[in-house]
């Protein structure tokens, strides 16, 4: 049964397993090319109890100008650690019995997902989970979407835009 993330207020639940992400802690961090970027601290609850945790990194963009202006978010799993502990979190999901690929997808959905219900921001905000086919292959997961991989190599496994929300409107 594949895993199917919706999106709540504050985070983003799987009704069938009763797991949910709830935003993650948001750091400050330095990437490994020198760029400030953020790290990401997520947890897995079910029930109120806590299942496990992710942590990575990720950056942020300005993109556009004036009123099209919009905050774009990466959330970085290219890196064999961080999909082979997602594929691992495949055990804590009720009947997950899709390919890992899938589930890594469906899985970054969940990520992102812990987002949308924002009505906080007053410009428009961009959350993407991406990876890499070189970190995939490593991890020994097959991408079952051979289009999906940009010229650069990198696959965008989820992504979610938040409109802003203009106070009194």
């Amino acid at each position: 049964m594949p895993v199917f993330f919706q999106a709540l207020s504050n985070s983003s639940c799987d009704p069938i397993s009763r797991i949910s992400i709830p935003r993650p802690r948001v750091l400050p961090a330095d990437l490994e090319d020198g760029r400030p970027g953020r790290e990401y601290q997520y947890s897995l609850i079910r029930d109120g109890e806590f299942l496990d945790g992710l942590g990575c990194y990720g950056s942020e963009t300005m993109l556009g100008q004036g009123v099209d202006r919009e905050w774009a978010y990466t959330i970085d799993l290219g890196h064999e650690r961080l999909i082979k502990t997602v594929v691992g979190f495949k055990k804590l999901f009720v009947d997950a019995d899709e390919d890992d690929y899938v589930f890594l997808c469906e899985f970054a959905w969940g990520l992102v997902l812990a987002y949308a219900g924002r009505t906080d921001n007053d410009e428009g905000m961009k959350y993407a989970a991406t990876t890499t086919a070189e970190a995939l292959a490593n991890a020994g997961v097959l991408i079952s979407d051979q289009k999906a991989i940009a010229a650069d190599g990198v696959l965008i496994l989820a992504e979610v835009s938040i409109p802003a929300h203009v106070p009194g409107e």
